[in-house]
């Protein structure tokens, strides 16, 4: 193969994925729209519950989702004036905020985990076990390629 042809598989890949990622945003909210969150809604409430006994702070979920501070606050804003979160002052650093759950998250993320699941079933019924596990081989690691080469560019979402 032309190096040449090698940047041009390397641009469809790109372009995929952009264009892939588009199209799954745009399904994934209008199959949840009668929920009353978005995608990346839903995605918050997930990363927030990922941290169990503890109620994390604006910055870690930040962290942890790869995004900024301010995008993950805005989301939690939202998200707490439709009843699914409370943002509470850290009692022992007042410029912290917390997030923590309520009971309207976890409703919402069981009939949601339902319906995406059964969206991925339909997503790769054509993918056998080993397409799977290469196809998720490849973007771990082009997902830690790109983290090596541009985590100190200060890139978050």
């Amino acid at each position: 193969m032309h190096n040449d042809e090698l940047l041009n598989r390397k641009r469809y890949i790109i372009v995929k994925l952009l264009s892939l990622s588009s199209k799954l945003k745009v399904h994934s909210d209008r199959s949840i729209a009668n929920d009353g969150v978005t995608i990346k809604q839903w995605v918050l409430i997930t990363a927030i519950a990922q941290f169990e006994s503890v109620n994390p702070s604006l910055t870690e979920v930040a962290e942890l989702m790869n995004s900024s501070h301010q995008n993950i606050k805005q989301l939690a804003l939202k998200l707490q004036h439709n009843g699914y979160i409370q943002m509470e002052t850290d009692v022992n650093d007042h410029r912290a905020v917390r997030l923590r759950l309520k009971e309207k998250s976890y409703e919402c993320w069981r009939r949601i985990e339902e319906r995406l699941t059964r969206m991925l079933q339909e997503l790769f019924q054509d993918f056998d076990r080993n397409e799977i596990i290469l196809l998720h081989e490849c973007l771990s690691h082009l997902s830690k390629s790109f983290e090596s080469r541009f985590k100190n560019k200060n890139v978050r979402i």
